[in-house]
């Protein structure tokens, strides 16, 4: 009997839930590409897979298992800094004089 060599991608992770991340990621990267909105929105929904995978799948690093409740922390943040339009860091930090 063939062994089925897609089949760790349904063990592991979410199994059929992971698909329909990528085609909605692959949308909200190509309207990124015009709005940072997008992009931002992606950090979001990212974050919701994040969240499913720290309480119902398996952690995204297997020898850390609280690996995606740690990725889910910092997705939001990247999310507020798109939102912001995506400043550059260094302007934000620039010193400033009068």
């Amino acid at each position: 009997m063939r062994k089925n060599r897609w089949r760790h991608l349904l063990e592991r992770g979410l199994g059929l839930l992971e698909f329909p991340l990528g085609i909605v990621m692959i949308f909200l990267s190509y309207k990124g590409l015009k709005n940072y909105n997008y992009i931002a929105v992606g950090w979001l929904v990212h974050t919701v897979y994040d969240l499913l995978h720290h309480f119902y799948g398996n952690p995204i690093v297997p020898m850390s298992p609280s690996s995606s409740a740690g990725c889910a922390v910092c997705d939001p943040v990247l999310a507020i800094w798109f939102f912001m339009g995506a400043p550059s860091v260094f302007e934000l930090f620039k010193k400033r004089t009068l």
